[in-house]
């Protein structure tokens, strides 16, 4: 348990795309994804909105960002498990604070992508544009 909240890379990232086994969530607001466009597959669910839209049931989650809404229950440390979150905006900060509220409603399973958008524009990562 002592690697929640651990940080990853790119390549983490990437890889967790790649396989589809990562749930990427980007707390950007909506004119900085319609600016720069995002990772793809990210969900956009911007900082000021992040805590209300995970206490949503399953279901209101579901219809409003169209993922399944990732459990509590899953506490692996694993990077590429199953229902790893990772979270990003553009350069950490936000991203940080996302990860204290998230953990505030008792999401473990939870990783930073501390270089986030700012980093994976400079690895040439794939953006999908809005």
């Amino acid at each position: 348990m002592g690697q929640q909240n651990s940080g990853v890379t790119f390549d983490d990232v990437k890889a967790g795309i790649e396989n589809k086994n990562v749930t990427v969530i980007d707390v950007r607001n909506p004119e900085e994804l319609t600016n720069t466009g995002k990772i793809p597959g990210a969900i956009n669910i911007p900082l000021p909105s992040i805590k209300s839209a995970f206490e949503l049931s399953d279901s209101e989650f579901k219809e409003r960002f169209g993922i399944n809404k990732p459990t509590t229950e899953d506490n692996s440390v694993i990077v590429h498990c199953d229902n790893s979150v990772i979270v990003h905006c553009l350069t950490g900060k936000r991203a940080a604070s996302a990860i204290e509220s998230l953990k505030g409603l008792g999401y473990l399973n939870l990783k930073l992508y501390s270089g986030s958008f700012s980093d994976w524009q400079k690895n040439n990562g794939p953006i999908e544009k809005l």
